[in-house]
């Protein structure tokens, strides 16, 4: 907004100013003195008049009057909440929002980076110790990168550390690796190895943390193609639901009442356009009414029809495997009964058998297999127990 040697008034502090006293102006008017009740509305409104004041009353005297008009940059963290609404902005909306929900992710890395600066930062300052056969380090020799000032970036903790943050940034990592190949070879692979894992490894971490935050939050936004279909689909049962409230005189409704409201042309093509998995109104219906009363409410109606139509989620994925896992049991548990029944009927099929052929040898030889008849005729075998009564009689 300054420019040295410019006009007492530049044109810009006019412009500037101007568009931001429009803006309070058209915001008044249109949305109201409620509007500023917020104290973040409140304080941008205090800074735009007295900037405003300060150029087109004070001609620009006190400068830190229209200068403090800096402090409205921070509206940008408003983008947040203004993109999840305004299209055109949804993909930085995404950006900005998954990043902070990523903070705790970041900082918890940040304090493992310092973590790592800390330990390194020690073994290097051991490995670059300067001797006393070192040559000092001055004029071109320094400027070239043929050598380093070892105890100027090594001599203690704090240096060390801030050289190791400045080797992962990559800047110059190579002239120090370089310059102590051939004093400190091991220094050198030690640094080596400390950039490359650090550069590569931590920010490859950083990036999976913000593209799976961000991921995370797309998946759940109104605007993701996971969701557009729920986001339809709620349009519609809302639609029903008005249609219903309108159309029957009681909060209830039968299986008749559904039929009946199915002749309706807007009740026909919204139940037509959320395609239910069911043959015919009567198996949804008896879906729907799981207390079996017979009648539902308008609210437990369209309720079922919004969780037909969600997609299954982590708790209806463990209710289906504890259902089927308890039908499996239920069916191997008849089948252990159904091998036991089985050999029974064998072992009995033997017992009768050798029963049958005791009474053949008792019986007449020609009576064949009618032999227990002929002995029960004959008198030798009788019931011990007298039937019971026939169950229906003339």
């Amino acid at each position: 907004l300054e420019v040295e040697g410019q006009a007492p008034w530049p044109i810009s502090r006019y412009i500037f100013c101007g568009l931001y006293l429009t803006e309070m102006v058209l915001c008044l008017f249109k949305l109201g003195i409620y509007h500023f009740r917020n104290f973040g509305r409140a304080s941008e409104l205090l800074l735009v008049l007295l900037a405003s004041g300060c150029i087109f009353f004070l001609r620009g005297e006190p400068g830190w009057m229209w200068r403090s008009l800096v402090i409205r940059a921070f509206r940008l963290a408003r983008v947040g909440k203004f993109g999840e609404k305004w299209l055109p902005i949804k993909d930085l909306w995404l950006v900005v929002v998954g990043f902070r929900r990523s903070l705790w992710a970041l900082g918890n890395l940040a304090f493992v980076l310092v973590v790592i600066l800390f330990v390194c930062a020690g073994a290097a300052k051991g490995l670059v110790a300067p001797g006393l056969d070192d040559e000092e380090c001055v004029g071109d020799a320094s400027h070239s990168g043929e050598c380093i000032d070892k105890k100027e970036l090594f001599g203690s903790i704090p240096r060390a550390m801030l050289t190791l943050m400045q080797l992962v940034t990559g800047d110059g990592w190579a002239k120090v690796v370089r310059s102590l190949s051939a004093s400190r070879p091991l220094a050198s692979i030690f640094l080596t190895g400390f950039v490359v894992v650090c550069s590569y490894g931590l920010l490859s971490v950083v990036i999976g943390v913000l593209v799976k935050s961000t991921i995370k939050l797309a998946r759940t936004h109104s605007m993701h193609g996971s969701q557009k279909g729920i986001t339809e689909d709620r349009h519609t049962i809302e639609k029903l639901k008005g249609e219903l409230e309108r159309s029957l005189e009681k909060p209830s409704l039968r299986l008749r009442d559904v039929e009946d409201c199915m002749h309706m042309q807007s009740v026909k093509e919204g139940m037509d356009s959320l395609d239910l998995p069911f043959a015919d109104l009567d198996e949804m219906f008896h879906h729907l009414d799981l207390n079996k009363k017979g009648e539902l409410s308008i609210e437990e109606f369209t309720d079922g029809l919004m969780h037909i139509r969600k997609p299954s989620n982590a708790n209806d994925n463990t209710a289906l495997t504890a259902r089927i896992g308890g039908s499996v049991t239920y069916v191997k548990r008849m089948g252990f009964r159904a091998d036991g029944l089985r050999d029974k009927l064998h072992d009995l099929r033997h017992v009768l058998g050798a029963s049958f052929e005791e009474l053949g040898r008792l019986a007449e030889p020609n009576a064949g297999s009618m032999a227990e008849v002929a002995l029960r005729r004959t008198g030798v075998i009788s019931n011990s127990i007298s039937p019971s009564p026939p169950r229906y009689t003339s």
